[in-house]
């Protein structure tokens, strides 16, 4: 999504499987002149109860990619898949 005054904006799903750690993301379109802010949320197949605790984190790599990882407090990765992300830039 464009807007008016050049800001883009673009979002999806980022997949993630048990053997990887930490993944590189190419967006779907480079960012012109700069990537300005990236958001990410944890993507699990079931809901996280009582100690369990999920995080996404993740760096913007250039124009075109970000990299990012998921964490479980108890190491219990059957269940993650990977990341919503959003990401703006001009």
């Amino acid at each position: 999504m464009i807007f008016p005054d050049g800001t883009i904006y673009e979002w999806g799903m980022a997949s993630l499987t048990n053997d990887d750690r930490y993944v590189l993301f190419n967006l779907p379109k480079a960012f012109p002149a700069a990537f300005v802010s990236l958001q990410l949320t944890p993507a699990a197949n079931k809901a996280f109860i009582d100690d369990d605790d999920l995080s996404a984190h993740g760096y913007i790599e250039s124009l075109s990619s970000f990299g990012f990882g998921l964490s479980d407090s108890n190491g219990g990765w059957s269940s993650v898949y990977g990341v919503y992300w959003a990401a703006i830039g001009y």
